[in-house]
């Protein structure tokens, strides 16, 4: 991977993923609901497509207000490019510890000595997360900075 990589997440990629999501809240939900024997189906329909819509709303919204405009490598450094547009260097030597998780979304967690940064899948292609994961992966085991994987 060349260190001038710039991954950028779009909206119509987050879109996509958060449409699968409600899609799926809207099957599933009204069976849960019906499933318990308390509301009819037109309620649990109804209960179905609330969720489903609150689910997708919740995802584009955390998308507009998380998501990176872009993450980079650079000569040493993580490099996450801001919607505001601020820079935020993570230096690899500063590191002290990492997790990565699948709880409400693929994620980093990079602790440093002071602070901790999230590096969050929204947005980003299946490719594009693949190769910034790989990428921090590679990083973080060759300076042998602990890294804990978690599902929640």
């Amino acid at each position: 991977m060349s260190q001038s990589d710039r991954f950028t997440p779009t909206l119509k990629q987050a879109l996509f993923e958060n449409a699968l999501i409600g899609l799926a809240a809207l099957v599933l939900l009204p069976l849960i609901f019906r499933a318990r024997r308390d509301p009819s189906w037109s309620v649990a329909i109804g209960l179905g497509v609330a969720g489903s819509l609150a689910i997708f709303l919740f995802y584009t919204c955390r998308f507009l207000w998380r998501a990176p405009r872009a993450v980079r490598f650079s000569e040493g450094a993580l490099v996450i490019e801001q919607r505001n547009g601020r820079e935020t260097e993570i230096r690899w030597s500063d590191i002290r510890q990492a997790k990565r998780t699948s709880y409400g979304g693929l994620k980093w967690r990079l602790w440093t000595a002071d602070s901790f940064f999230d590096v969050r899948d929204d947005g980003f292609s299946v490719g594009q997360w693949d190769k910034i994961s790989d990428h921090i992966s590679q990083e973080l085991t060759a300076r042998e900075i602990p890294i804990t994987t978690a599902a929640r």
